[in-house]
């Protein structure tokens, strides 16, 4: 039986696990976190690939992975509607994707707590060594450590994510905590906002639980903004001083960079989109970053910190035949 090793145990590893398991593969997955990955109050707007691993895992209908909506549409600075369309959708989040996946995979082969550290490589296996003294031999290593790979800093060094120049303002808000009115405008819609050099955007998500019923979804919104390379060592450092590489999870932004967006957010949004603002509690924010390696197809954050786009979040996680990208 043919063995793989997976570095990396969030959805892209365990996808790729998940599918070798399913042509016959022995399949062990290492996973840097001490304790199992928790929801991280992100959206995901379903694409074909991930309804078909969802499917594989035991997921029957659209009801049980998201939530369907029916009209993407545009608003207006006063939040009079520019223009809507018919357009079915589906959205998920991140937790519930995690849970679907995890629990398709043997839990005596998803391992915590192993740091990747080094890898020797042989004409018949490689041996992937981390820090805590566990080693795995096996015939294919794969690298789905995130955006700080340790696999991809050690095979490709001169490839590293770079700032793209903007950032991602996110939050989650329980339906039940949204005023009715408010609650209307959003409700089965994708809805946006455009203003110069920024958009935001909403849609309805399952609940933290992965409930999809009327009255415990969510709302989450993403507020893209540019800002610059000085500006982004302020934003990242934390409320308690500590600089972040990347983004500030809910519930550690520092008061002063909350209260500055919070004000732009006053003056320039559209009053649904003002009003879902002073509803979140614990907003967050993720510097978007973005990096190219010619020759490789690059799929999950351990290649890149992906730029985020409606209709192509979930491809990159999702396993896929190519394995060249495509010529520029």
């Amino acid at each position: 039986m043919k063995r793989a090793t997976i570095v990396g145990g969030s959805l892209t590893g365990l996808a790729a696990g998940i599918l070798l398991r399913r042509v016959g593969w022995e399949v062990n997955i290492f996973e840097r976190s001490s304790q199992i990955l928790s929801d991280r109050g992100a959206g995901i707007v379903m694409q074909r690939e991930t309804r078909e691993m969802l499917g594989l895992c035991g997921a029957k209908s659209d009801g049980d992975v998201g939530v369907r909506l029916s009209t993407r549409q545009y608003l207006a600075a006063d939040g009079t509607i520019v223009s809507s369309q018919p357009m079915a959708q589906l959205m998920t989040s991140w937790g519930l994707l995690y849970s679907w996946f995890k629990k398709s995979f043997p839990e005596q082969n998803y391992h915590l707590g192993q740091e990747f550290q080094n890898l020797e490589q042989s004409e018949s296996s490689v041996i992937t060594h981390f820090k805590n003294g566990t080693h795995d031999s096996a015939d294919l290593l794969i690298g789905a450590d995130g955006f700080r790979s340790g696999v991809r800093a050690l095979l490709l060094p001169e490839i590293q994510p770079k700032y793209a120049g903007y950032v991602a303002w996110r939050g989650v808000v329980p339906e039940a905590d949204v005023p009715e009115n408010i609650l209307k405008v959003f409700a089965s819609h994708f809805t946006f906002f455009q203003m110069p050099d920024s958009h935001i955007l909403c849609y309805l998500i399952p609940s933290e639980s992965g409930n999809t019923e009327a009255g415990q979804r969510r709302l989450n919104w993403v507020w893209y903004w540019n800002t610059s390379e000085e500006e982004l060592v302020t934003l990242l450092t934390d409320a308690e001083g500590i600089r972040r590489a990347y983004a500030i999870p809910p519930g550690a932004l520092h008061p002063e960079q909350e209260h500055k967006q919070r004000t732009i957010g006053e003056s320039v949004l559209p009053p649904a989109f003002r009003a879902l603002l002073r509803t979140t509690k614990e907003p967050f924010v993720q510097a978007i970053m973005a990096s190219r390696a010619h020759g490789w197809y690059l799929t999950g954050p351990s290649w890149l910190g992906t730029r985020p786009s409606s209709s192509v979040l979930t491809r990159h996680r999702a396993p896929r035949k190519e394995s060249r990208m495509p010529s520029p």
